[in-house]
């Protein structure tokens, strides 16, 4: 056998950690670390990555530097897309495929951003991790039931800003 159990999950890792981990889980996984380093290579060192990074900080300047704004707009909002229809993809293979399968996440999604500080690529990032834990890790605590999950997931989110008001990578404000 190839490690694969009749389940579908990797046995030995099942054995060791009592966790269930599918192939499609570390596809999935791969995958997403695959985009997010990829997104880091394109914002850190490309031309379109600086050009974004200079109009996401002040639009007015940049277009005075000759930065094609509209164009580095537009550019974002198509990977903002791609982005988001992998994280469709993966939710699909993931979930139950139906028509309005990401409408409960997306209260979670802001929620994410905003901890994370609002334009804070890498903010976004660590916002969605921490809600995602605090969402997921629901389920194993004592007296609170999994209905409570987006309970928990934005308790964690306010005691976070208490301490962070302008979020976990957020800038302050002038």
């Amino acid at each position: 056998m190839d490690g694969v159990g009749r389940s579908g999950r990797i046995e030995g890792i099942h054995a060791i950690t009592g966790l269930s981990v599918t192939p499609r889980d570390i596809v999935i996984v791969g995958t997403t670390l695959l985009l997010v380093v990829s997104l880091h290579l394109l914002l850190q060192h490309t031309t379109l990555g600086r050009k974004m990074r200079a109009t996401a900080d002040n639009a007015d300047l940049a277009r005075v530097s000759g930065i094609r704004t509209e164009e580095v707009v537009l550019a974002m909002w198509v990977i903002g897309a791609a982005l988001a229809a992998a994280g469709g993809v993966f939710l699909g293979l993931d979930t139950l495929i139906r028509p309005r399968m990401g409408f409960e996440l997306l209260l979670l999604i802001f929620a994410a951003v905003i901890l994370g500080g609002i334009g804070s690529v890498y903010g976004a990032m660590l916002g969605g991790f921490a809600i995602g834990m605090a969402y997921e890790m629901t389920a194993g605590l004592p007296f609170i039931g999994t209905q409570y999950n987006a309970a928990v997931a934005f308790i964690v989110m306010v005691a976070i800003l208490l301490v962070r008001p302008n979020g976990i990578l957020g800038s302050e404000t002038t």
